[in-house]
């Protein structure tokens, strides 16, 4: 994942003070590798405020029109009944989808792998890939502690 640095000055007018801050942005999803049917892709994800905590990395078949929860939040992921959002919450390794549920590294970042598998029919779907932090002592939906912008990419013959 490639940084981005964003700097930005302060000056107390009182004082004749001035200190210069950077910040390091790092972009939430990042996907890397072939995205053609057969291939394995990397999905880098990242949030520097969360490090060394519990996530989940989830996929779908869109982002629209999300799925509510309870508290009014919307994980921006396609979700219906027995959907592809549900299976890689509760079956991740049935679609071909590992490392999607840990721990983040101190640096607020860690990496799954979709085996896309070979299925002709699959070029052209859109699939869909989201993440949120977790506290898992608090009950759902609280225990969502951040939820990521989605990141999509076209499955390719």
């Amino acid at each position: 994942i490639s940084n981005y640095g964003l700097s930005f000055g302060l000056f107390a007018p009182c004082c004749g003070d001035s200190e210069t801050f950077s910040i390091n942005y790092i972009p939430e999803i990042l996907i890397q590798g072939s995205r053609t049917i057969g291939n394995s892709i990397n999905i880098t994800f990242s949030n520097a405020f969360f490090w060394e905590q519990d996530y989940m990395l989830m996929m779908a078949l869109g982002t629209e029109p999300g799925y509510a929860l309870k508290d009014g939040r919307i994980i921006p992921l396609n979700a219906t009944p027995g959907s592809v959002l549900h299976e890689s919450i509760y079956l991740p390794e049935k679609l071909g989808f590992f490392n999607s549920q840990g721990t983040l590294d101190a640096n607020g970042q860690a990496t799954a792998t979709l085996n896309i598998p070979d299925i002709p029919e699959l070029e052209g779907f859109t699939v869909s890939f989201a993440f949120v932090t977790l506290n898992n002592s608090r009950p759902m939906p609280e225990a969502i502690l951040y939820i990521s912008s989605p990141e999509s990419m076209i499955i390719e013959l």
